[in-house]
């Protein structure tokens, strides 16, 4: 799942997760993108975009769609559809680039943590790591933003936990960093965009026979 906005605040975007399944994790889409898409022209910060995502999803949960009677099948009962709703909930990172891209704000809300790519190295962003988008309920303090420099050339990567939880024959995870940075080791070319999301299909692909979740990878790149 993931969107993009511009607005009078910079460029912002949503990279996310939906944990569930069926109507209801579709549900959960649909309201995360158009609130976000809505929220990230009137709202001036992140934690405020984020914030309204997690009201329309408070309200999702509070008020959910009838379930549809089958004749065949026993009906579920309003205890069970509410179990389903609550278990939904979105990991995400909220990203907001400024007008000449060379900063970028971060707000972690769950998600796997963000990569910086340049030639011969890879990196992980620090972010403040906070709860999944629809939880906010139990969140003990607002979630901060972190702010993080991109020079000519770097992509930052937003991914799944569907390319880190790829495992192996014997069971191993795919290390996204380790393998990216060995890829890039001897690199003779500037990394790009389009070379990074071929090489993780590839890579991910080798590594992990059969995938048990969506994969999602997002590169982005100052230019």
């Amino acid at each position: 799942m993931s969107a993009r906005r511009r607005s009078a605040f910079g460029v912002r975007a949503i990279v996310g997760d939906v944990k569930g399944k069926g109507i209801n994790a579709t549900q959960t889409v649909a309201t995360v993108i158009s609130t976000f898409q809505e929220a990230a022209l009137l709202h001036p910060t992140l934690p405020q975009v984020a914030d309204r995502i997690d009201v329309a999803l408070q309200l999702d949960r509070d008020n959910p769609p009838p379930e549809p009677v089958s004749h065949t099948q026993p009906e579920h009962s309003a205890d069970d559809a509410k179990g389903l709703v609550d278990e939904l909930f979105t990991t995400a990172v909220l990203l907001e680039f400024t007008s000449d891209a060379r900063t970028v704000q971060v707000l972690d809300r769950g998600h796997q943590p963000l990569l910086i790519v340049r030639r011969h190295t890879t990196s992980v962003v620090p972010a403040e790591h906070s709860l999944p988008l629809g939880m906010a309920d139990l969140l003990t303090e607002p979630p901060g933003t972190t702010a993080c420099r991109l020079e000519p050339g770097d992509i930052l990567l937003a991914y799944s936990d569907g390319v880190t939880e790829a495992r192996d024959s014997t069971g191993t995870f795919y290390p996204l960093p380790e393998r990216l940075r060995h890829h890039y080791a001897t690199s003779a070319q500037p990394v790009s965009p389009s070379d990074l999301i071929s090489f993780l299909q590839e890579d991910v692909t080798r590594w992990a026979h059969t995938l048990g979740d969506d994969v999602i990878a997002i590169a982005f790149q100052r230019i």
